[in-house]
């Protein structure tokens, strides 16, 4: 009486990509005559080629004797399959740069959760970065997501975090780009100043109010205030001395601009020319006993203000002095 044929199939198997192998198993069929597994001795012997770090896929299980073995049988070997499923998990970060205000974005992102030794080799693609913050977005924090875009692994499938970019305040510079007549001018002429505050290019123009300070630290030091109109801003600096002045100007900046530190403007302030002429009455010879009067005239060769002070004079070693009142002319004096 021949051996009967007894049917050795490798079990089906599957694992997660970066998983060690399961155990690899085997079933037995066609037994004859009631018997069971307990007629059999040693075990047949499995093996595959996958291993932790092959990719998902499927992948063949062999099967022969080993050390199998059973009086009554012989053995008939069926392949098995161990399937690799890709299911590795990528967490992918969204992040944003801090900016300025006006600024473009700068989006990034860093994936993490290789496994066997992978790296960002083995991912194609890049994943879909947004942001809510436009260009000209105001200062604050803004969500950074992300998204599959063309993001592709073979052993892996991605989950996503969403960051955050911050925008900021933008720096600014403050100057002058006119004044009237000029920096310089004569002794009672009044100087118009004209002032720029310089924001990102088609972004929001700076508002707000600009400071002067006229004279830092001396005893005739003012301060005056401007409001912004279009980002510039004038103010008018009346009576100023002959001499050198210094303007301090600052920016105070708003919700979406930075102050300015305090620049200077100089200005210079020349004293005018005066010219004294004196008229007599009735003229320079009268009679004995008779008065002479003497009116003098103070000009200032183009000023817009009239002098003011006293004319001094001689007369046989003895002085007299005269106020200026509003106008040229000088009090009278009379001498006998």
């Amino acid at each position: 009486v021949g051996k009967a044929t007894l049917t050795v199939t490798a079990d089906p198997k599957s694992k997660v990509f970066g998983a060690a192998n399961p155990t690899l198993t085997a079933s037995y069929s066609n037994f004859v005559n009631g018997d069971t597994s307990a007629v059999l001795t040693g075990a047949p012997s499995l093996g595959t080629s996958a291993g932790t770090a092959s990719a998902a896929g499927p992948y063949t299980i062999t099967v022969t004797v080993g050390s199998l073995s059973a009086t009554n049988y012989t053995f008939s070997y069926v392949i098995g399959t161990l399937t690799i499923t890709g299911s590795g998990t990528l967490t992918v970060t969204a992040s944003g740069n801090t900016r300025p205000y006006g600024a473009p974005n700068a989006l990034s992102y860093s994936i993490s959760g290789f496994t066997n030794g992978d790296s960002n080799a083995v991912v194609s693609g890049v994943p879909s970065l947004s942001s809510t913050a436009g260009a000209n977005a105001a200062p604050g924090a803004y969500p950074v997501t992300a998204s599959q875009g063309s993001l592709a692994a073979t052993n892996y499938s991605f989950t996503f975090v969403s960051g955050t970019m911050t925008v900021t305040q933008s720096p600014t510079a403050m100057g002058m780009n006119g004044a009237v007549p000029g920096t310089s001018a004569l002794a009672g002429q009044t100087f118009v100043l004209n002032f720029l505050v310089v924001g990102v290019p088609g972004a929001a123009l700076p508002t707000g109010t600009t400071s002067y300070t006229i004279d830092p630290g001396t005893p005739l030091q003012t301060q005056q205030t401007a409001t912004l109109n279009n980002g510039t801003a004038s103010i008018t600096i009346a009576g100023l001395r002959s001499g050198v002045h210094t303007v301090l100007n600052s920016y105070g900046g708003d919700v979406n601009y930075l102050p300015t530190t305090a620049t200077p403007v100089t200005l210079r302030v020349a004293a005018i020319t005066s010219q004294l002429t004196v008229a007599l009455s009735p003229g320079n010879t009268a009679p004995q006993g008779q008065s002479f009067i003497l009116n003098f005239t103070v000009t200032g060769a183009g000023a817009t203000a009239l002098p003011t002070g006293t004319v001094s004079c001689t007369v046989d070693s003895v002085a007299a002095v005269a106020g200026l009142p509003t106008g040229y002319v000088a009090d009278r004096i009379s001498r006998k």
